[in-house]
């Protein structure tokens, strides 16, 4: 399992995450939790998701969506969220 993860306040941070093709994912889960304002997350510029006042969003992410061996950014505005990736190394 890992985790990658971003938490800013009031701007966008963002970072690029690259899936090895060799490995096995059983999942690939999205994050995204509500700061000062509703938190929302992107992947590749797409919006996935927004936190609600007070709450949490989370998802799944097709594996189209998260295709391995190739660079992603994920962008986290306004609260703290990431990826969660179950895998296996073959």
């Amino acid at each position: 399992m890992m985790i990658v993860a971003e938490n800013n306040k009031n701007r966008d941070e963002s970072f690029t995450i690259n899936l090895p093709g060799s490995f096995s994912y059983f999942e690939r889960s999205w994050f995204v939790s509500y700061r000062d304002f509703p938190g929302k997350i992107y992947l590749n510029g797409v919006e996935l998701g927004q936190s609600a006042l007070g709450s949490n969003a989370q998802g799944t992410l097709l594996p189209t969506q998260l295709l391995p061996d190739q660079s992603h950014t994920i962008r986290v505005n306004n609260g703290y969220g990431g990826l969660v990736l179950i895998y296996k190394e073959q």
